[in-house]
């Protein structure tokens, strides 16, 4: 009776309702609709310090010493800023001169984490200035035609926000990145005042309760950050003022704080654990379902999961996040136990199918952060990455396409000479750890089955010269080379390992660790 309750509760907030709905059951949502701004006043704080409508252009790549990026990228550079249109229109500039296959990718994000526009690859990639303001009128968001001082307008519902640059680097074009973050500018241009000024806004206290925290800032956020659609606006306006938050002000009713925050997150695990929420492919991947991730709608719940796991996820095809659980994984934050002397082998049936300006990384963390290690190895990246077939033939930089695998095990362990361009180091004596495999500019097959995803097995770590028999089910001692250029039967099963998606499983104590989904 307890999961039907959950399920009736996550589909009436899934649609914001205000009719016949009690206190109690308005907090719950309005704990629903708000967390994600947990996520989004940490950003805040750690970026604002060049202050707001300003970039701040990251130059180097991040390492286990850097803190700043809760699992990073290594084959990226970003540039960031918070917004503020309270008193201003915003103008960013797209420099000239980037190439059409160079991946960049300015993502614009409110405060929830909505993913509401894309410039740069597979999007508007027209050099110049674009304008950044308040709508006015519906629908939004959306670009509209530019002038002779802008290339577009862009309008969003959100005084607030945040905008990310993701720049693509590989080994030889680190300063003509650097050029482009230095031509990317912005400017700003007086408008009559909207808002507060963001800098007037409450922030986390570590005096408060989480869901006092999300109680405070919803009540501060609400009214400049609605839902697009006029009709979700006036839902969630009138089920917040059931829960006391209105105009600005929150007037506590009779309610049981602590029941409406277990309800809340109980309803956001049981929204990404639906089998709406993730597409299942084969060989136990799933990924996130395509037409939720990055643009909630009125999924409140779902948009909570995920900020929760991976705030500033971006839609698709621009970025996919097929997710991984390992034996005693949570599947939201990825992390397992890999032994001392264990090791990890993914098999791929070959390249993953990409656009012209794709890439994909598989990144190792523990507790978030990369994981420091003799070799500065942190991923296998398709960009930056010398890894290889089985005949040392590199895998990019010549038109084969053939299995190849990649060996995961503590860095201490060091592999043989054979797997060395194709080994991603786990934590030395082995440890809890988490892989992230992320895959951005990706073509269809990459989401609808038609790819053959990576095959997954355990087995004793290879050693140099102490594994070189092995004689298991699991992969050998070399990494094996069969020619498979389309999708097909993987060579290995595993041994009841499996792929999930990030989000099923969720807790209280998640929700106060925010992780970037860069």
């Amino acid at each position: 009776m307890k999961s039907i309750a959950l399920l009736l509760l996550a589909s009436a907030f899934t649609h914001g309702f205000a009719q016949n709905i009690s206190a109690q059951d308005a907090t719950t949502f309005a704990l629903t609709y708000g967390y994600p701004l947990l996520a989004y006043e940490k950003i805040r704080i750690q970026v604002n310090a060049t202050g707001v409508n300003k970039w701040l252009h990251f130059r180097d790549f991040q390492t286990p010493s850097n803190k700043f990026v809760v699992k990073p990228n290594v084959d990226t550079l970003y540039s960031s800023m918070v917004y503020d249109l309270s008193h201003d229109d915003l103008l960013v500039s797209i420099p000239e001169g980037i190439p059409d296959s160079q991946f960049h990718l300015i993502s614009f994000f409110d405060p929830f984490g909505t993913n509401y526009v894309n410039l740069g690859s597979l999007n508007t990639n027209t050099p110049g200035t674009y304008r950044l303001q308040p709508r006015t009128t519906e629908p939004t968001p959306q670009i509209s035609s530019g002038n002779d001082t802008v290339v577009a307008t862009i309008k969003t519902s959100s005084i607030y926000g945040f905008l990310l640059i993701r720049w693509l680097v590989n080994n030889t074009n680190i300063d003509q990145v650097h050029d482009w973050q230095d031509r990317t500018i912005n400017a700003t241009e007086a408008a009559l005042a909207r808002a507060p000024a963001l800098a007037s806004l409450p922030v986390i206290s570590s005096s408060r309760t989480p869901a006092d925290n999300v109680l405070n800032l919803l009540t501060a956020f609400e009214r400049y950050t609605l839902p697009d659609s006029t009709e979700l606006a006036q839902n969630v306006t009138a089920t917040l003022a059931i829960a006391g938050i209105g105009n600005g002000t929150y007037t506590s009713p009779n309610v049981n704080i602590t029941q409406a925050n277990q309800t809340a997150v109980a309803t956001a695990a049981s929204a990404a654990a639906a089998p709406s929420a993730r597409t299942t492919l084969d060989n136990n991947w799933t990924v996130a379902n395509s037409s939720l991730i990055g643009i909630y709608d009125d999924n409140y719940a779902f948009r909570t999961a995920v900020a929760s796991g991976g705030y500033l996820a971006i839609r698709s095809p621009n970025a996919i996040y097929p997710g991984l659980s390992i034996g005693d994984s949570a599947a939201l934050g990825g992390d397992f136990t890999l032994g001392p002397n264990d090791a990890i082998v993914l098999t791929f049936s070959g390249k993953p199918p990409l656009t012209d300006t794709g890439f994909w990384s598989l990144t190792a963390y523990q507790d978030n952060y990369l994981i420091a290690n003799q070799y500065n190895t942190y991923a296998i990246t398709s960009e930056r990455s010398n890894f290889t077939y089985a005949d040392g033939t590199r895998v990019y930089g010549t038109s084969l396409n053939q299995t190849f695998q990649v060996l995961i095990q503590p860095a201490d362990i060091a592999p043989p000479s054979n797997w060395s361009n194709n080994f991603l180091p786990g934590p030395p004596g082995g440890g809890r750890m988490a892989l992230t495999l992320r895959i951005y500019d990706a073509q269809q097959s990459l989401l609808d089955g038609q790819w053959s995803y990576p095959a997954v097995s355990k087995q004793a770590a290879i050693g140099n010269g102490t594994n070189a028999s092995n004689t298991t089910t699991a992969p050998s001692s070399s990494p094996t080379s069969t020619t498979n250029a389309t999708a097909g039967t993987a060579t290995y099963t595993g041994d009841g390992l499996t792929w999930t998606v990030p989000g099923t499983l969720l807790s209280a104590a998640v929700l106060l660790t925010v992780v970037w989904y860069l």
